[in-house]
């Protein structure tokens, strides 16, 4: 009897050490999956962020936005892009959408956490400033869904720098924009001029 005591006794602690063995390695292996996990999201959201950051780098990126800036430039004082848009080419067309699908995906990866956010605020935020409030937030009309985007990524800015530096960025580009615009209005005037002497 004693003996059978003992027994269960032994068999009994075996199967809770064993038990309690099992779910510590689980509990271990687990954690370690999940860390293994973060890390691998990590890398991915990282890599994400510098794929964009080549792009926007890149001599084809850097054209397009070159010339979509060429194709703008006669419609600084437009109100919409509704207002020039059916009169443009599909040539001409291409490099504007090619610059709105840039920001719009990045809004994307933004939106479902697939990109570092503090690599796209310190690698991005300049470019998008200068296109959002020279170009974007003036001509984009609000029935286009890239509108909603392009303003989903200009809260989302404004919600992740700091006042200041946000503030500070805005006022860099429309500083900008307003010198552009004198250039723009300043060779208006010289071509009305030269158009009148031509008709006198």
């Amino acid at each position: 009897m004693l003996f059978d005591n003992q027994f269960f006794s032994n068999l009994l602690s075996t199967i809770i050490g064993t038990a309690g063995g099992a779910v510590l390695a689980y509990w271990f292996a687990l954690r370690q999956f999940k860390k293994q996990m973060e890390t691998e999201a990590r890398k991915v959201c990282v890599d994400t962020a510098l794929a964009f950051y080549q792009e926007l780098s890149s001599h084809d990126f850097a054209q397009a936005r070159s010339q979509a800036n060429k194709i703008l430039d006669p419609h600084l004082t437009a109100s919409s892009l509704d207002d020039v848009w059916s009169s443009m080419s599909t040539e001409e067309r291409r490099p504007v959408l090619t610059v709105l699908s840039y920001f719009r995906r990045l809004q994307l990866s933004i939106q479902y956490k697939r990109i570092d956010e503090r690599m796209v605020l310190d690698l991005v935020s300049g470019e998008f400033f200068w296109w959002y409030f020279v170009w974007l937030d003036r001509l984009i009309p609000d029935d286009w869904e890239t509108r909603r985007q392009i303003d989903k990524l200009d809260r989302w800015f404004h919600d992740n720098l700091s006042e200041s530096e946000y503030e500070r960025k805005k006022s860099d580009a429309l500083s900008r924009l307003e010198k552009r615009l004198k250039k723009f209005q300043a060779s208006q005037m010289v071509q009305h001029v030269n158009s009148q002497e031509k008709q006198s």
